[in-house]
């Protein structure tokens, strides 16, 4: 018998973690793959009969539209600690049907968490499941960033997966391959090729706590309306890091109490997952709520002259007051948007800058009579 984890990958694209734990504990054997071919292929040489299946992904989701209710119950648990699931609905290509859903159908897994036989498939959130297990403050934030900040936090959680000392991680030679790999990353990519694998480690330990410690886990939402595997709610305090990856700094100016731009995603993730606003938040509603915004601080401004414009907006107060609310405005839908479009607005702004700069060489950048480089800066 044994126990599987999956981070599933939502397409074929995608890189899939994959893990095995063996009745005692122990990690048998991690990796990962793309296609369902290669899944199927992984588990058939590695799995043996599983008892229990945990897969980080959507795998019951009847809903046409909006989030699924076990989403918003996680957010409310989690979601102080930044930890809060992204909506899933049957209106995306990619869902309909879930790729959980097809590979517990494959495999004749059971579905229902409820269940006594066995094998079954549960879905579990490895964020969630970090933070319950381990008491923390905060999420491990080892998935977006630049890449100093996101290795510190890849070494931090494979420190902290070794103190679950039932899985030897410490004596498994993957899995010190995998630390070789996060300790001498220079480049995202490297990551990008171990991080997976590593949260798939985490969703087999939850399918063997499924088993052989249920106490420890508990199903958010129920079997009509999809469900999430992952420990009660927590009630240690929160505390969002200052700053939980290092920035640019350009970026750091830019930091208040606020935070990081990831500390801004996470906080607006969770308020729209309260409000059950991710219905709405699609990124046609989302670019369209930015031009809007946009629109409205463009018309605090529209009437001044270009020159006293740059007094007015730092010494009228109510003025400024009025800019920095539609600012505002516009920050909040464009992180929404990138967060619902999975982009990383660090790292792209960073590229497009780094861009302007070979494009736009000092020298050649210098304003001509009667031009104004600002636009053609932006192409």
């Amino acid at each position: 018998m044994s126990y599987v984890g999956i981070d599933l990958a939502w397409g074929d694209r995608a890189r899939t973690g994959l893990a095995v734990v063996d009745t005692a504990g122990r990690l048998i054997a991690s990796g990962s793959g793309r296609t369902d071919d290669e899944i199927d292929a992984w588990l058939g040489t590695f799995a043996g009969a599983p008892q229990v299946i945990a897969v980080d992904a959507p795998l019951i989701v009847p809903n046409e539209t909006g989030m699924r209710e076990c989403e918003r119950l996680v957010g409310v648990a989690y979601g102080r600690y930044g930890a809060s699931c992204h909506a899933s609905n049957r209106s995306r290509a990619y869902m309909n049907p879930p790729r959980a859903e097809l590979l517990a159908e494959r495999h004749g897994w059971e579905v229902d968490p409820a269940s006594s036989g066995r094998p079954v498939c549960v879905e579990v959130y490895p964020h969630a499941a970090l933070v319950g297990l381990l008491g923390l403050e905060w999420v491990v934030r080892y998935k977006k960033g630049r890449i100093e900040g996101r290795r510190s936090e890849l070494i931090r959680l494979l420190d902290l997966m070794e103190t679950w000392h039932i899985l030897a991680l410490e004596t498994n030679a993957r899995w010190q391959e995998i630390r070789a790999v996060v300790s001498r990353s220079a480049r995202p990519v490297d990551l990008d090729s171990v991080e997976d694998e590593v949260d798939a480690v985490v969703c087999a330990y939850l399918a063997w706590l499924f088993d052989n410690d249920p106490g420890t886990l508990m199903a958010f939402g129920d079997i009509e309306t999809g469900y999430i595997v992952a420990p009660p709610a927590p009630h240690h305090p929160p505390r969002r890091p200052a700053s939980a990856t290092v920035v640019p700094d350009v970026t750091r100016r830019a930091e208040s109490a606020t935070g990081t731009v990831e500390a801004l995603t996470d906080r607006l993730r969770a308020f729209a997952a309260a409000r059950d606003w991710d219905q709405f938040h699609t990124p046609k509603n989302l670019a369209m709520a930015i031009a809007g915004e946009a629109g409205e601080l463009a018309a605090e401004l529209q009437w001044l002259d270009g020159e006293a414009s740059r007094t007015a907006v730092i010494e009228d107060a109510a003025l400024r007051e009025r800019v920095s609310q539609e600012m505002a405005d516009v920050l909040i839908y464009l992180a929404r948007l990138a967060d619902v479009a999975q982009i990383d607005l660090l790292q792209v702004t960073g590229a497009k800058i780094d861009l302007n700069e070979r494009r736009f060489p000092p020298l050649r950048a210098h304003r001509r009579p009667g031009a104004s480089p600002h636009s053609k800066m932006q192409e």
